[in-house]
């Protein structure tokens, strides 16, 4: 994919106040050298992180020059021009000495999860997702990090805390995990700069929603109609005439939350652009019940209808598809078919229940 600036117009074209600190600066003097002649692995790099409003960083080779957007800023107290073209060990030493090496780890083609890291100068505890970042010759030539504040834990715990603050641990490093694999396939599947930080950013503020919903909550899962009506909700969908949610109360645990977030997420996605919601006739029925009969499962079930069928499933080759197809039948077992029938796509997503949440849904 190409991001090289269109004639007579100064790169990044945007990017807020990161973007105008990259426009001002005086390149020619660094080792990175003008902007113009900058690998083209780093520059799409660099578009990719302006455009989002997760919160990211890169690091650039030995020593780690680094590119941050603006909601990196925010989160981590650093102004943003030390956030442009600074060297890592200068902003974050304790990055550099940590005992996993995060950006020794992306140049040796590695990614790292780090967390509860705490980071100069705010001191807010944080959690990375660290991937490498690759040049022309698809070899590692840095870092993308991927920040979130961390879920608040208690600094004096009883012992009959231990076991909830494991479980703690357990979830960030598999939200973690999800991160990373949700920007490494984005990052495969996309054809164009636009096409990845549009989705990509999309994604990763679906997997943002479903960790507020259980970080606000009482309990270790939530609601499914919760978790589905915020997807929606995020995308400018609401429950009306249009569009309506059927199916008993269902508590989910966060691993299944978080990738039915993002199932919902990219149906939704498509929907609008190809589905149902870019018709003005189009509806969506989303239904959802528990099947005693073959090892209690939930199965969720997505129809459209009145909208346009010729183009109404993912594409196969896209991250969507393999979200479906491969991702949710391999991480919670699922199984998972669609059907674009004369009236629209049907999607039925069934995957098995643990006893408790089984045992809440048939109680309703």
């Amino acid at each position: 994919m190409s991001v090289e600036h269109r004639r007579g117009q100064p790169w990044p074209q945007d990017g807020g106040q990161a973007g105008a600190l990259i426009r001002a600066r005086d390149w020619s003097t660094t080792p990175l050298g003008v902007p113009t002649s900058w690998p083209r692995g780093l520059r799409s790099a660099v578009d990719l992180i302006l455009r989002a409003s997760v919160p990211m960083v890169l690091g650039w080779e030995p020593p780690g020059f680094l590119v941050g957007n603006d909601a990196a800023s925010a989160l981590t107290g650093v102004d943003p021009s030390d956030l442009i073209g600074s060297r890592l060990a200068e902003v974050w030493p304790e990055l550099v000495e940590h005992a996993a090496d995060p950006l020794g780890a992306a140049l040796a083609g590695r990614a790292t999860e780090l967390s509860g890291v705490t980071l100069w100068p705010a001191r807010t505890r944080l959690d990375l997702a660290c991937s490498p970042l690759v040049d022309e010759g698809d070899g590692p030539a840095g870092m993308l990090i991927i920040l979130r504040e961390a879920s608040p834990a208690t600094s004096q715990m009883s012992d009959r805390d231990q076991a909830g603050v494991s479980e703690l641990r357990r979830q960030i490093r598999n939200t973690l995990g999800v991160t990373r694999a949700v920007v490494r396939r984005s990052i495969q599947t996309s054809d164009t700069l636009e096409d990845l930080a549009l989705h990509l950013d999309g994604r990763l503020d679906a997997i943002a929603r479903v960790q507020s919903i259980f970080s606000s909550a009482s309990a270790a899962d939530a609601d499914l109609s919760l978790v589905v009506a915020e997807e929606l909700l995020a995308l400018q969908i609401r429950e009306d005439e249009r569009v309506t949610l059927t199916g008993p109360d269902i508590r989910l645990p966060q691993r299944l939350g978080e990738r039915l977030g993002l199932a919902i997420h990219e149906l939704a996605t498509n929907a609008i652009k190809y589905g149902a919601l870019a018709m003005p006739s189009g509806r969506i029925a989303i239904s959802w019940r528990v099947d005693e009969a073959i090892a209690r499962r939930l199965v969720l079930t997505w129809k459209e209808s009145g909208g346009l069928t010729q183009v109404g499933a993912p594409r196969r080759s896209g991250f969507g598809s393999e979200l479906l197809l491969k991702t949710l039948p391999y991480e919670i077992k699922a199984e998972v078919s669609w059907d674009v029938e004369p009236t629209g796509l049907r999607c039925v997503i069934a995957l098995p229940l643990g006893a408790a949440q089984a045992r809440s849904a048939s109680a309703t």
